[in-house]
C-alpha cells in the first residue's frame, strides 16, 4: 500500500513589506491652522465689498436698507469669532495623523518572539489592514486587547484555542464602534471564523474532496466493478486548521448495509494551509457493495490518534 503526496510549500505573511524597490518616507502633513486675524480680514472685506455694492448701485431707501442688515450680519458674524477664540478654535493645531513608514510593522504584527505559522481560519492579516482604513488608519484604544491576543496567538503553537477564545471576547467592544456597514462585516467574519475554530475539532477543519476510486488502468470506477481487486482512492485533502497527522479510513459495506472490513492508510502529516492530493492502493473485498471514506487526525506530536472522524466524504 503506497501514498503518493505532493510537496506543499507552506508561506507565511507577516503583515508588513519585507522587500522595498526603494526607500519611501512617510510624510506628515498638516491642515491650515484657524486664526482669527485671517476670520476678521475676509469678514470685513465681504462687508465692504456688499456695502459699496448697495450704496453705489441701488436706490438710496433700499440701498440703506440693505446696508444696515449686512452691518447686523457683520456685528453677529464677529461675535461668532470672538466666541470661537475663547473657546479655544483659533491657533490650535490641525494635524492629520502621521502615515505610519512602509519600513514599520502594523500593530498586529509581533516584534518578538518566533513567529509561527496560522491556520487559515485564523489569519487576519487581509481583514484586519482593511478594518485599520474603516477607522481612518488608526485603531480605537478599545482594539487593544484584541491586536496584543492577535499577536500572542502569531508567536505560539500551544493553547491556540484558548488565546482564540479570549480574542473572540475582545472582539466584543469593538462591533459597537464600527464606523460602517463594511467594518461591521468584517467584525462579523472574524468573530465567525474564531468561533468555528473554538468550536470544531482538528477533524471538522479538514476538507475531504474529489473522491474516487480507479482502477489499475487508472479509470474511474464502482465499488461493485471493483469487487475482489486492488484499486486505486484518489482525493484531495485541504487543511483549514493546525497541522496534524492524517489517516484515511476506508470502511466498505455489503448489499445489506453492513460493514465488512476497514482499512486505514496514513497520508502524513498536514500542515496549516496546506491542500494536498493523495493516491493510494486499497484491496475491495469481494462481497463489497459500497464504501464511507473517513479521516481521523492526530497532533504531530501525539503518540496516539484521537479519533475524530468527519462526515462521510464518500459513499460509493
Amino acid at each position: 500500500m503506497s501514498v503518493v503526496e505532493d510537496d506543499v510549500e507552506t508561506s507565511f505573511d507577516a503583515g508588513s513589506p519585507t522587500e522595498r524597490d526603494e526607500d519611501v518616507t512617510a510624510e506628515q502633513s498638516s491642515d491650515p491652522e484657524p486664526n482669527l486675524g485671517a476670520f476678521l480680514l475676509t469678514v470685513t472685506g465681504v462687508t465692504v465689498m456688499f456695502v459699496a455694492l448697495f450704496q453705489f448701485t441701488l436706490p438710496s431707501a433700499v440701498g440703506q436698507l440693505l446696508t444696515v442688515a449686512v452691518l447686523a450680519v457683520t456685528v453677529i458674524s464677529v461675535a461668532i469669532g470672538l466666541t470661537l477664540d475663547l473657546l479655544g478654535y483659533f491657533d490650535e493645531p490641525r494635524s492629520t495623523p502621521a502615515a505610519r513608514p512602509l519600513d514599520e510593522p502594523a500593530p498586529w504584527v509581533p516584534t518578538t518572539g518566533v513567529r509561527r505559522p496560522l491556520p487559515p481560519m485564523l489569519d487576519f492579516d487581509e481583514e484586519l489592514a482593511a478594518l485599520q482604513a474603516s477607522f481612518g488608519g488608526e485603531f480605537p484604544r478599545q482594539m487593544d486587547p484584541f491586536l496584543e491576543g492577535y499577536r500572542r496567538l502569531k508567536t505560539t503553537g500551544a493553547n491556540r484555542r484558548v488565546v482564540a477564545s479570549d480574542l473572540r471576547a475582545a472582539l466584543n467592544p469593538v462591533t459597537v464602534l464600527a464606523p460602517d456597514t463594511e467594518a461591521e462585516a468584517i467584525i462579523d467574519e472574524i468573530g465567525a471564523r474564531l468561533f468555528r475554530y473554538i468550536d470544531r475539532d482538528a477533524a471538522a477543519h479538514l476538507r475531504l474532496t474529489d473522491i474516487a476510486f480507479h482502477d489499475v488502468d487508472g479509470d474511474e470506477a464502482d465499488v461493485l466493478s471493483l469487487r475482489g481487486r486492488e484499486a486505486r482512492l484518489r482525493g484531495r485533502i485541504t487543511n483549514e486548521g493546525e497541522a496534524v497527522d492524517v489517516e484515511l479510513a476506508v470502511a466498505f459495506r455489503g448489499a445489506d448495509g453492513g460493514r465488512i472490513d476497514r482499512t486505514y492508510v496514513p497520508l502524513g502529516t498536514y500542515v496549516a494551509a496546506a491542500s494536498r492530493p493523495f493516491d493510494v492502493a486499497v484491496y475491495v473485498p469481494a462481497a463489497a457493495a459500497d464504501a464511507d471514506v473517513t479521516l481521523t487526525v492526530a497532533a504531530p506530536s501525539a503518540g496516539n490518534a484521537s479519533t475524530g472522524p468527519s462526515t462521510p466524504s464518500h459513499t460509493g
